[in-house]
Order: structure tokens, then C-alpha cells, then sequence
């Protein structure tokens, strides 16, 4: 299984613009360095806490900053798609009916966090029930501590997920 990694990008609304932006490419050139396979950035026009108006231009200014991770687009602008499929992204099962999509919902099912052993656990877990999947995307929000920020980026790509593709290889091994 691969890691890769998202941001919105979310700031607080009053910090220096220019630093935000920096920060966010910090972040993914770090993750780049740190072997995360893909990286995916969001956007946002109307919004003073994300700063990044078009994911393709800053996509693009990473270009010769990155050497093997593979940019895209993160962006999913619900206005521009039907009500229904917004919530079936967020389903582990489409028969949930969409009222059972909640916040609660979202965030019981699809944030893991935690320990190292408690995060390898519930990506193991949740590779479980919903399938084998090909990459874990790890979003990265304002780095408020920079060093706790980039120390979590460092956890995932050097201890989280070789010890997840290590049970994986035995799990393969043992069938």
C-alpha cells in the first residue's frame, strides 16, 4: 500500500498569506522527500482560510520542486455536483442511506489517528472492511507546530506504513 498526501489547505483566516503558501509547499516537497507516492491539493475562491484559489497553478509551481511524487488535483466542489453523489463519496457502503452520512459518520469511519501501533491497527481495520486499496492519503492541515506537523508526516512514512505493508505481506504469505 502506498501513502500519499492531501491538503485542503486550512488556515486560520488572519495568518500572513505568503507564509501559508510557503507552509503548503514545505509540505509537499517534505513529503515528496519522505517517498509519499501522490499528493493532492485542494482549492478554494471564496474561502479567507484556505488560501490556495487554483490547485493547478500550485500544482505547477511544485513541478521542479518535486522529483518522483505525482500531483493532482484534491478538489471536490460540491455545488458543481449532484447532492446524491456527494454523500456516496463518503459511504464505505452505498446501501447507507444518505441521512446516516453525518459528520459524526465521517469522522467515526474515515479519520484515523493515533499511536503508531493504534494507527497501523485502524488502517489494517479499515482495509478490512472496505477492501484492498492502493494508496492512504494523509491530509495535512496548518502547521501551527511545524515541528509536530512534520514529525506526524515522518511517523507515516517511516514507521506507519512499513509496518502496514509488512502485516500485508504476511497476511498475503500466510494465504
Amino acid at each position: 500500500m502506498k501513502l500519499g498526501f492531501f491538503t485542503m489547505p486550512l488556515h486560520p483566516a488572519k495568518r500572513d498569506y505568503a507564509e501559508t503558501l510557503k507552509e503548503d509547499r514545505e509540505a509537499i516537497v517534505l513529503a515528496d522527500a519522505l517517498g509519499y507516492a501522490e499528493a493532492f491539493i485542494g482549492e478554494h475562491v471564496s474561502d479567507r482560510a484556505e488560501t490556495i484559489t487554483s490547485c493547478l497553478m500550485f500544482i505547477a509551481s511544485l513541478a521542479h520542486e518535486t522529483k518522483r511524487i505525482t500531483l493532482g488535483s484534491g478538489t471536490v466542489n460540491l455545488p458543481n455536483n449532484h447532492p446524491a453523489r456527494g454523500a456516496e463519496m463518503f459511504k464505505h457502503d452505498l446501501a447507507l442511506a444518505d441521512s446516516s452520512v453525518t459528520l459524526d459518520y465521517v469522522l467515526d469511519s474515515l479519520v484515523i489517528s493515533g499511536t503508531v501501533p493504534s494507527v497501523v491497527d485502524q488502517i489494517l481495520a479499515f482495509r478490512e472492511s472496505v477492501g484492498d486499496f492502493g494508496t492512504l492519503l494523509y491530509a495535512g492541515h496548518d502547521w501551527a507546530d511545524k515541528a509536530l506537523a512534520r514529525r506526524s508526516m515522518e511517523l507515516m512514512a517511516n514507521d506507519v506504513m512499513p509496518a502496514v505493508n509488512e502485516a500485508i505481506r504476511r497476511s498475503n504469505a500466510a494465504h
